[in-house]
This record gives structure tokens, C-alpha cells and sequence, in this order.
């Protein structure tokens, strides 16, 4: 899911020492590749002209390059098209300014998230609160604070109602582990500040959000369970406010981890649709010790993936 972007922190000094930090992270030669292969649709309706544009369904490949601790990630989205070269190349990395506080930064987009864990239980991220359970936050804080985790991170904001959401796609987008989630590790609820649509003069908007068992509620923001079969549980969410609505159904396999996604966008103000199907069919990881350097770009990426026997 898309939701605003913001801008209000002061990146340089930030990345600056982030990437430092990353060249240095890089001698250690230990690193991890995931390639996650999905089949793409869209179709985009525009309600004025009553006109329909159906794009042809590709597959896409989406490569992410963890650090050894995952403080550091590059993403590359490329398809059988673009085999040669990337379609999008973007970069996360995080710094810890002190003992409570850490910021993860997308330098894409040039802009920085602070996360902070100054009081039990309860997770800051720039202006909104999760309050989780008291195993999660301890995994958390050891994950995210000490060890700057951007995955464990990102996982945490997988529901998209954060304005600062959207920095961190596509990792937010794809699940990049086989590893199952401990039941035990619950959010609770959320205090979500955001701007108000309702709003011209950047007035600010605070809602909650409660979650229960596998179901969440806000003024804004509902998921719930719809079922669960041999080969998947099935999720939904809608995301309402004044200016557009995105209904998201997550097809979780049971078997795989892997999620596939059917979702509809609508813009009130644009008078248009978008529809789109993401079937994430294959994930191939690969931990690298020193036989490899890190990988410079797309086509080293490549190369290794297929020079590997992979699992």
C-alpha cells in the first residue's frame, strides 16, 4: 500500500555517516541475496473518459542484498526484459543516534525514520505509537534498536498506515524470510498521526487503531480474517479516507510463506481506479561467506544467482 510521503528530517549528516558505516559493514564479505519472483497484472480505469488500459502481465523480479546484520539493504526490481539492467535500484541503511533511538533511511527518496523505545511496550515511529506485546517488544528492541534490523523494521509497518510507509518499498511489499512468526509476538494497538485530508493548512490528524486476534480497527484502517484452507490464510484490509481508498486481500501460503496480493486503488479526486494482482510464485535465498565480494550492481546479482546451487 502507498500512502503519503513526508519529508521533514534533515538527511545529510544521516546518510553521510550511514554510509560510512556501510563501507565498513562490507569488508566483513558476509551477505545474503534474496530474489523474489512474482507474476504483475494492473489495469487502470479512468471514470471520466470510461476508458480501460490493460497492461500485459509480466513477471517480476525483485532482488534485495542484506548486510550480515541487515542494517544495510539494496533492492533491485528488474523483468525478463530488462535482464541487462535495472528498472529500479534503491538503497536503506540505519544508524543509531543513542541508546533509545534509531533512524532508517531511504535514500531514495531522501528521507529518514525515527524509531524510538523509550518506554515498555511501546514503539515510536516519527509521530505515531505501537504499543505490542511484551515478548515482541523485547525482540524488537533487540532487532531494531541494537542491531538496526531494517527487515524487522519494515515487518512492524507491513500494514501501510503510516504516512512513511511507502519510503520503504518494495521491501515492504514481499516477504523476504521462510521463517514463521512467533504467536507471541502481538501489536496491540497504534496511535496513528497523519495530516489531515479534511485539512489545507497541514493540521495534523491522530486516530487508534486496536488490534484483536487476527483483526484490526481504526477510524481509517480495518483488517480482518476471511478464511483459512489447505493452502492459504486469506487477510483483508481497507484503508478509507477523503482522498482515495485501497482495499488489499493477502493470500498467505502456509506452506511457503509466501504472500500473494489482489488490490484496488481509487482516487476521489482523480475519478479513477487501479487494479492490480502481485503472485509472488518463488523466493531463492543465498548466504554468501567470503567466497563472493558484495555485488556491485544488477548484472554481478545476476551472474552469482546463477553460478549458485540454491535452496
Amino acid at each position: 500500500m502507498i500512502l503519503n510521503i513526508t519529508n521533514k528530517t534533515n538527511i545529510f549528516t544521516l546518510v553521510f555517516l550511514a554510509l560510512i558505516s556501510s563501507c565498513l559493514s562490507q569488508t566483513q564479505n558476509q551477505y545474503t541475496i534474496v530474489n523474489v519472483a512474482s507474476v504483475y497484472t494492473e489495469s487502470v480505469i479512468n471514470n471520466d473518459s470510461v476508458s480501460s488500459i490493460d497492461k500485459i502481465k509480466s513477471v517480476e523480479n525483485v532482488v534485495a542484498v542484506f548486510s550480515k546484520k541487515k542494517d544495510t539493504v539494496t533492492t533491485y526490481v528488474y523483468d525478463s526484459e530488462h535482464y541487462q539492467g535495472s528498472i529500479g535500484i534503491r538503497k536503506f541503511t540505519s544508524i543509531k543516534t543513542n541508546k533509545n533511538n534509531r533512524f532508517f533511511i531511504s535514500e531514495f527518496f531522501r528521507d529518514t525514520v525515527k524509531v524510538s523505545f523509550e518506554e515498555a511496550s511501546r514503539i515510536g515511529v516519527n509521530k505515531d505509537i505501537y504499543t505490542v506485546s511484551k515478548p515482541y517488544y523485547s525482540f524488537l528492541k533487540e532487532k531494531i534498536l541494537k542491531e538496526g534490523s531494517i527487515l524487522h523494521f519494515v515487518s512492524l509497518i507491513k500494514d501501510g498506515y503510516g504516512d512513511y510507509c511507502a519510503l520503504f518499498s518494495p521491501l515492504i511489499d514481499y516477504r523476504w524470510t521462510k521463517t514463521r512468526t512467533d504467536v507471541a509476538y502481538k501489536i496491540l494497538q497504534v496511535l496513528v498521526t497523519n495530516e489531515d485530508f479534511q485539512s489545507s493548512d497541514g493540521r495534523l490528524n491522530t486516530w487508534k487503531i486496536v488490534y484483536k486476534n487476527d483483526a484490526a480497527k481504526g477510524k481509517y484502517f480495518e483488517k480482518c480474517f476471511l478464511e483459512e484452507n489447505k493452502k492459504y490464510k486469506v487477510y483483508k484490509t481497507e484503508y478509507d479516507n477523503e482522498r482515495f481508498h485501497v482495499s488489499t486481500t493477502v493470500f498467505s501460503n502456509t506452506k511457503t510463506l509466501l504472500d500473494s496480493v489482489s488490490a484496488s486503488w481509487e482516487s476521489y479526486g482523480q475519478n479513477m481506479e487501479k487494479y492490480q494482482i502481485d503472485y509472488q510464485k518463488k523466493q531463492t535465498k543465498l548466504d554468501l561467506l567470503k567466497t563472493h565480494e558484495n555485488p556491485k550492481n544488477l548484472n554481478e546479482i545476476i551472474k552469482i544467482l546463477g553460478e549458485i546451487k540454491t535452496d
